[in-house]
């Protein structure tokens, strides 16, 4: 999970979440957790793996 975090890091993003609530913690941490998802993917597919299939 690490590399994770380092890619946050270098990105530019603050890996404090300073929100007041609960609910807006949890939607900040899900929108950059989307972001490094289709980062992923986007690239995995540029790469041309053919080990992952996308749906």
């Amino acid at each position: 999970m690490k590399h994770v975090f380092a890619w946050m890091h270098r990105q530019g993003h603050e890996l404090k979440v300073m929100t007041i609530g609960i609910e807006r913690a949890t939607a900040k941490i899900t929108l950059m957790n989307m972001v490094y998802n289709m980062a992923r993917a986007i690239y995995i597919i540029q790469s041309g793996r053919r080990s992952v299939s996308i749906l």
